[in-house]
């Protein structure tokens, strides 16, 4: 029958396993060290000079949902370098187990592993039900601590420098990406400039570094790398113009600007008119339906029946009851002219091709005497395209600096509207 070495687990040329007890909720193994010799990690003199022993309490992978607890006995060393100033060093073994650690390196990787894939509370749930004691910040703190011993690769001399929240209006951090590589290469604590002064006395390589308009980050940028071209983003520069306008409109414009009424405005405002004639073309008629009423109504004259006149045109008895009186003219206009915009529509036709939007055709026509919606003034402006063949450009013309300022309108009683400051800076940047 084969037997389980459990000696093989552990690194046999310094430890040995002593005994094994197991308990309801855990294993216990004790083990006990083999070494003749330490190196001081101040130093790097190997001493074999004993201090003592004393017993290691670590935490190993699990097995079988048991909590697995190594009980190390180790050895303590005295360093004989008479110019250290370390007094005794404790045994580390090296790739198993490290200074001061509380669970072996395999399950320190294993809980590593699994925070990167899930999150770091995740984490020590599933540990929890897999036996092995850990925390959240435990977790987090592995994590740092193996960021900080990682080696950094090797950046480039362009950097962008930002910052960010940890927690909006409470904790800020500052972040540093290689421009090159569009990649994350750093994070600072805080972003007041401190942590960012120390990171720069140890890249002193830089060049090139993109920030925003924190007067805390062109500081210490100036006084750690004065010789460095400090670029400023796209919209802190659309930010730094806007803000230079404003400031030249404040001293030069008044807080209110009259506009004094013309002629045409006067005659723009009364919208109450709605006849033709302010049109200026006469409507439009179905010339085949035209001649159709007054020939109805040249048999009714010659006494022909409804009968008889259905009988000659093809034509239904309601029809001719709804033609047999009126003016052939405004007759004819039925079932073509359903909309309120039909008296327009010659207007609305000459506006559109005279390369005026539609939202100002719109307003033309408001002013013309139209009461209805905007919608189904752009939705019979559609119809127009259908019957034109030509699809007109939404906005074709070329906007005036004035004519798109929105301005208070006067009283009838007033002879001037008004404009704000602030709405000709709108106008202006927008």
């Amino acid at each position: 029958m084969n037997k389980l070495n459990l000696n093989s687990f552990f690194p046999e040329d310094m430890l040995q396993l002593t005994k094994v007890e197991q308990t309801e909720e855990a294993i216990h193994i004790y083990l006990k060290s083999k070494t003749k010799n330490c190196v001081c990690p101040k130093c790097g003199q190997s001493t074999e000079q004993y201090h003592g022993t004393y017993v290691r309490h670590v935490q190993d992978l699990s097995i079988l949902g048991k909590n697995v607890q190594l009980h190390i006995k180790a050895h303590e060393y005295k360093c004989t370098n008479t110019d250290c100033n370390a007094s005794t060093i404790a045994e580390n073994f090296n790739g198993f187990l490290n200074y001061y650690s509380r669970m072996t390196e395999r399950c320190a990787d294993f809980i590593c592993s699994l925070a990167l894939e899930t999150s770091c509370e995740g984490c020590s749930r599933i540990c929890k039900a897999l036996g092995i004691k850990t925390s959240g910040d435990t977790v987090m703190r592995l994590l740092l601590k193996r960021y900080q011993a990682m080696e950094n690769d090797f950046m480039g001399d362009k950097i962008g420098v930002d910052d960010f929240a940890y927690k909006k209006r409470h904790t800020y951090g500052t972040i540093i990406v290689d421009e090159e590589i569009h990649t994350p290469i750093a994070l600072l604590d805080g972003r007041d400039g401190t942590s960012l002064r120390k990171w720069l006395k140890n890249n002193k390589h830089i060049k090139v570094i993109t920030r925003d308009r924190a007067s805390a980050y062109a500081k210490v940028i100036a006084e750690e790398l004065p010789d460095a071209m400090q670029v400023a983003d796209r919209f802190y520069l659309h930010q730094n113009l806007l803000e230079a306008i404003k400031k030249a409109l404040n001293h030069g414009l008044p807080a209110t600007i009259k506009i004094p009424h013309t002629k045409e405005s006067e005659r723009e405002r009364e919208t109450g008119k709605k006849i033709a004639q302010d049109v200026g073309n006469p409507p439009n008629y179905s010339e085949k339906r035209y001649k159709m009423i007054c020939q109805i109504q040249q048999l009714l004259k010659e006494g022909c029946s409804y009968r008889e006149i259905a009988r000659r045109m093809g034509v239904g008895r309601n029809t001719i009851a709804k033609y047999r009186k009126g003016d052939p003219k405004e007759l004819s206009m039925y079932g073509i002219h359903q909309s309120k915009l039909d008296i327009f529509h010659d207007f609305i036709l000459e506006c559109l091709y005279s390369g005026k939007s539609k939202s100002k055709t719109v307003k033309s026509v408001y002013a013309k005497g139209y009461t209805g919606s905007k919608s189904n003034a752009f939705d019979y402006f559609v119809k127009i395209e259908q019957r034109e063949g030509k699809t007109f450009e939404p906005q074709p013309y070329i906007r005036t600096q004035t004519e798109t300022l929105k301005y208070r309108v006067g009283s009838k009683r007033k002879t001037a509207d008004y404009i704000t400051r602030e709405g000709v800076f709108k106008h202006i940047w927008m």
